[in-house]
């Protein structure tokens, strides 16, 4: 019997791939980058320097951690689906309002 480990490709990130010496058979490593010319992601980025960095650290791993700004994203398109659910007269408790709301949401975001 040849396990999980042969049986399935894994996907995981590029920094895990960097510092294990052993890794599954099949593991693939992505490394995720972002564009930080765009118009959102320098918004994201000069709105948070200008926050106290004591009561909100973090702000210079924004170039550097492409989640950070995918988490932004991921909750400013809720936020969006939300808004036109809301305004449409949407139910909050219906799911296939939620998913109708966000499928129509376009935008370009802070992670490019």
């Amino acid at each position: 019997n040849a396990g999980v480990y042969d049986e399935f490709v894994w996907i995981g990130c590029d920094a895990v791939t960097s510092s294990l010496s052993s890794l599954p058979s099949g593991y693939i490593g992505l490394n995720i980058a972002i564009d930080t010319t765009t118009d959102s992601f320098i918004q994201l980025n000069n709105y948070w320097k200008s926050l106290d960095p004591v009561k909100y650290p973090g702000f210079h791993l924004l170039e550097y951690d492409p989640f950070l700004s995918m988490s932004h994203d991921a909750l400013y398109t809720y936020a969006l689906a939300l808004e036109d659910m809301l305004g449409r007269g949407g139910d909050l408790g219906n799911i296939s309002d939620l998913i109708h709301s966000l499928r129509s949401v376009d935008f370009i975001g802070a992670s490019g």
